[in-house]
């Protein structure tokens, strides 16, 4: 509607335009006019107003649709059926053979040739010496006593021993064992006021020969004795031990060490 009255407007100002230009309308174009401008106005006038309409929103509330549950499906029975029972069959166990028994053979073990372990030659001794049984004692001044031994000496080698490589020493011990002192054995010689003393020093021992001598030490305490006697000659060691009463308990030969 609203477009067709703008279209008539458009051509009654199109018609007034062009009158305007042409002759001098007569009278009854006049009233023409005014007819068609005043239907015109009647018209617009009876023109329905277009009101608009308020537009309705609509909400769509979704209906949920149910889910359909699952329907058990019927269960299916099987019916037994009777298993046949297996017929069971003989099986066939092999016999075990008589498995030969391996016979032992005899290895016999190499026999070891002995090794000779060549046996050590033990070096003779330079010297043997024969000890006293009895070490004898005899009263000196107060408490002190004179011990005294005899030895005999024989020389083994081809040398002659000198004086005084083969002098003794007189070990004196205490009561209880323990060592009180230790000296050089002394010899009875004339010049110390021994009548059947021997003049000067022992003589030398020759290769192969023996010599005896007396020898003697003194003890200075009560309970004191000659225990040991001993002799280092060319680094071999004799010893003599002696009991507190003067008895030979036994005797040792040591090799060089």
């Amino acid at each position: 509607m609203k477009k067709k009255l703008c279209f008539n407007l458009v051509c009654l100002l199109m018609g007034l335009a062009l009158g305007a230009c042409g002759p001098s309308p007569a009278e009854p174009n006049i009233q023409a006019t005014h007819t068609v401008t005043s239907t015109l106005i009647a018209q617009i006038a009876v023109a329905p107003t277009l009101t608009p309409m308020s537009r309705t929103t609509s909400t769509h509330t979704p209906t949920q649709t149910p889910t359909p549950t699952n329907t058990p499906s019927p269960t299916r029975t099987s019916t037994a059926t009777s298993t046949p029972t297996p017929t069971p069959t003989a099986t066939f166990t092999p016999v075990p053979t008589d498995t030969p028994t391996p016979t032992a053979t005899h290895t016999s073990a190499p026999t070891a040739v002995p090794t000779s372990t060549p046996t050590p030659v033990k070096a003779a001794s330079p010297l043997a010496i024969s000890w006293s049984e009895q070490m004898v004692y005899e009263g000196r001044a107060g408490e002190s006593r004179w011990c005294q031994i005899n030895m005999t000496y024989t020389n083994n080698s081809t040398q002659t021993y000198s004086w005084p490589d083969y002098r003794p020493v007189f070990q004196i011990v205490n009561a209880d064992g323990a060592e009180a002192y230790a000296v050089f054995a002394n010899y009875y010689q004339k010049s110390q006021g021994w009548p059947n003393g021997i003049e000067g020093t022992p003589p030398d021992i020759p290769a192969g020969s023996s010599a005896e001598w007396t020898w003697y030490s003194v003890s200075e305490q009560p309970g004191q004795s000659c225990a040991l006697v001993t002799v280092i000659f060319q680094d071999w060691l004799y010893i003599a031990h002696y009991d507190a009463g003067g008895q030979l308990v036994n005797t040792e030969v040591q090799p060089p060490q």
